[in-house]
């Protein structure tokens, strides 16, 4: 059946920012017994508070048009409708699509697109894809590695575990795991993924931790982590994607082995690092002289002042609490979780 004439209306063309004509030129018909039209699409048309793209039913015999009536989903925000279309080879649908619904991911902001399916009589039939998709769950296991030889002082350990304390409160209700050993010239794990798994309470797993004193075996110590707590025996995950936070004074000390030892190793495993300085960096204006800079820790991220501000350690604990300390860091960790 043909279908009842169109109310007219005398848009000019120019005025509609058409993106696409459908069916192309020569017109044909969208549905059989119809007279010739065409589908326009103004993708940039603001039609309501963030709803931008309209499409518009056009006689292609005198160019009048009116607005199609669309069901577009309360989730398609600015989705630039009509930006792309697409007609059924025997014009019984059209696909009417816009690429520009923004979605926020952590510290990241998306672009989704979105469709509509439309029939021989520009009703609509559904959407495609039925539901936006949610944003992306990527699994992260995060292992600290902390400093605990004795050149490290008592407030200076008493902050780091204050720090990795409150690092965890802030991911506690997310799928990331954590883990922490501490080294000097000995090497103990304090708890595994496996057991922050089953005793998910910072406090109780971090208080315990006494500081070891001795020699500074840093390259030793990430290739431990590295080879032993990114393991599946301790609860590691194979689809997870691994951080190691080495938080150390930089120096490290009679190690038998070379930082060109391990981090071959860590990348290998594709193990993010991130070393995190106790001590300030050069030309901090608030450090003393008897506070030294520390000397560059190799292949880990990049030592300050390179480093991003969200891995340097006196931009962290300096006149914070420990309930704020982190909060540089957890942006910097969920940018990593979308961006790498």
């Amino acid at each position: 059946m043909p279908r009842a004439p169109l109310a007219k209306s005398h848009f000019p063309m120019t005025l509609l920012h058409p993106k696409h004509l459908v069916p192309p030129t020569p017109p044909e018909t969208i549905c059989h017994g119809c007279a010739p039209r065409l589908v326009v699409a103004a993708p940039l048309e603001v039609v309501a508070v963030n709803k931008t793209g309209q499409l518009y039913d056009c006689e292609a015999a005198n160019g009048l048009c009116q607005p199609i009536s669309l069901n577009t989903p309360p989730e398609a925000v600015n989705m630039s409708l009509g930006l792309s279309l697409e007609a059924s080879t025997n014009l019984s649908s059209l696909l009417a699509c816009g690429p520009t619904i923004p979605k926020a991911c952590g510290e990241n902001m998306y672009a989704k697109g979105s469709c509509l399916l439309l029939d021989s009589r520009l009703q609509t039939l559904g959407t495609v894809p039925t539901a936006l998709p949610e944003c992306p769950k990527q699994e992260i296991d995060i292992a600290f590695l902390i400093d605990g030889s004795g050149s490290i002082d008592q407030n200076d350990f008493k902050q780091m575990k204050n720090f990795v304390r409150a690092v965890m409160d802030q991911f506690m209700d997310t799928s990331i795991l954590f883990s922490l050993m501490q080294y000097s010239n000995l090497l103990k794990t304090h708890f595994t993924f496996s057991q922050f798994q089953t005793h998910r309470s910072p406090q109780s797993l971090v208080d315990p931790i006494v500081q070891l004193k001795g020699l500074t075996y840093t390259a030793t110590g990430i290739q431990t982590v590295v080879k032993e707590l990114f393991h599946s025996k301790n609860g590691a995950r194979s689809s997870a994607k691994k951080i190691l936070i080495v938080i150390t004074d930089g120096q490290k000390y009679k190690d038998p082995l070379e930082y060109e030892d391990v981090i071959p190793q860590a990348e290998k495993a594709n193990v993010i690092r991130y070393a995190i300085g106790v001590r300030p960096v050069p030309g901090d204006p608030t450090a003393t002289q008897t506070q030294p800079a520390p000397p560059r820790v190799e292949g880990l991220a990049a030592p300050p002042p390179q480093l991003p501000v969200c891995c340097r350690w006196e931009m962290l604990s300096r006149n914070t609490v420990p309930s704020r300390s982190s909060a540089s860091l957890a942006p910097c960790l969920r940018r990593t979780t979308y961006s790498r």
